[in-house]
C-alpha cells in the first residue's frame, strides 16, 4: 500500500534517512540517460548533507562513488551515442526502462530520425521534438564504452548482480520465459524467432511467450515469426504482464531455475520464492530454452 505524507514530513525522513521506499521524480529535458548519475553519488545523499544534496534516495555505495569521480573527468565523444542510434526504437525502450533499476529516476534517448520514423509508423506526422540547448550545462557528463559488451545475466534475486552469460555456462533451466514490457517487443520475438527457426526448446524446460501488445502479436502472425516459435515448441500466450509478475501461466514453481526475458527478478515475484529467476534478453533466453541451460552461445553463428 501507498499512504501519503505530508511534504513537511516527507522531507524530514528525507533529510534524517528514514524513509523505507518512495517515488520521488520529474520529466525533465536530459540530453541522455546518463546525466542524472549525479544523483547517486554518496556524498550528495539528502541525509548526509543536511538536506542539501540531490540524492535523494540516500544511496551509498563507495564503488559507485568511486567510479563516479573517475568518469566525471572523461572528454564526451561521438563513441557511446553512435552505438545507441544504431539501436531500433524498442531497444531504445528497454534500456529507458531497465535504467531505473541501474537507481536512476528516468532515462531519456536524444530524438533523432529513428524516433521521427517510429513517430510517423505510429500516426504521428508534426515534428515535435524537444532538444537541449546547444549550450546547455550539465552537472556531469559520463561515457561507456559499449562496442566490447558481451552478453550479461542478472543472477537472482537481485537486477543489479550481473555477471558475463560465460560465468554461467552450464547452469540448467527448467523454464523460460520471453515477455514483459522489456522482452515481448516485435524486435525481441523476431530475435528469438532466430534462434529457435528449425530447432526445438529441449525436453527439460517448457518455454512461455507473451507478446507486449495484440499489434505485437499481429505484427509477428504475419511475419511468420509467430509460426516460428510454435513449432518450436514454445507456449504462446496472450498479452500482459504474465509470469514477470506471476500473473498466469510461466511462474516459476518450487525448487525451479528459470530464465526470463523480463525487468525484474527479485524473491517470489515471478512465482515460487524457491525458485531462482535468472535476467537475460530474448536472444540468450532462446538460446538457454534449446540448450536446456544458461548459455549465449550458437553454434551456428560461428
Amino acid at each position: 500500500n501507498i499512504r501519503a505524507t505530508d511534504y513537511n514530513r516527507f522531507e524530514e525522513k528525507m533529510e534524517k534517512g528514514n524513509a523505507q521506499l518512495f517515488f520521488w521524480g520529474w520529466h525533465a529535458d536530459y540530453p541522455d540517460a546518463e546525466n542524472f548519475m549525479f544523483l547517486l553519488y554518496g556524498p550528495n545523499s539528502r541525509a548526509g548533507s543536511g538536506g542539501a544534496g540531490v540524492n535523494s534516495s540516500n544511496y551509498q555505495n563507495p564503488e559507485y562513488d568511486k567510479l563516479f569521480l573517475q568518469m566525471k573527468t572523461m572528454e564526451d565523444g561521438p563513441e557511446r551515442l553512435a552505438i545507441i542510434d544504431q539501436m531500433p526504437m524498442e531497444e531504445r525502450m528497454t534500456l529507458s526502462n531497465m535504467a531505473i533499476e541501474a537507481g536512476a529516476m528516468c532515462g531519456l534517448i536524444p530524438y533523432d530520425a529513428t524516433t521521427q520514423a517510429y513517430l510517423n509508423e505510429a500516426g504521428s506526422i508534426e515534428d515535435k521534438a524537444i532538444h537541449s540547448d546547444a549550450d546547455a550545462d550539465f552537472a556531469e557528463i559520463y561515457r561507456w564504452d559499449l562496442s566490447e559488451l558481451r552478453p550479461q545475466v542478472a543472477q537472482p534475486p537481485k537486477p543489479d548482480q550481473v555477471v558475463s552469460v560465460e560465468e554461467l555456462h552450464d547452469t540448467p533451466i527448467t523454464r523460460a520465459f520471453i515477455g514483459s514490457c522489456t522482452g515481448g517487443k516485435l524486435f525481441d520475438l523476431v530475435e528469438a524467432s532466430k534462434i529457435l527457426k528449425d530447432h526445438k526448446v529441449a525436453s527439460n524446460v517448457d518455454l512461455f511467450i507473451v507478446p507486449a501488445s495484440q499489434k505485437v502479436r499481429q505484427q509477428a502472425e504475419e511475419m511468420g515469426v509467430w509460426k516460428i516459435l510454435q513449432e518450436a515448441g514454445a507456449t504462446l500466450l496472450k498479452s500482459g504482464c504474465g509470469a514477470c509478475i506471476n500473473a498466469g501461466p510461466g511462474g516459476l514453481k518450487k525448487d525451479e531455475v528459470g530464465i526470463y526475458a523480463t525487468n525484474r527478478n527479485f524473491k517470489g515475484r515471478s512465482g515460487d520464492p524457491t525458485g531462482l529467476n535468472y535476467l537475460a534478453s530474448p536472444r540468450t533466453v532462446a538460446i538457454s530454452s534449446v540448450k536446456g541451460m544458461i548459455s549465449a552461445t550458437w553454434e551456428e553463428e560461428s
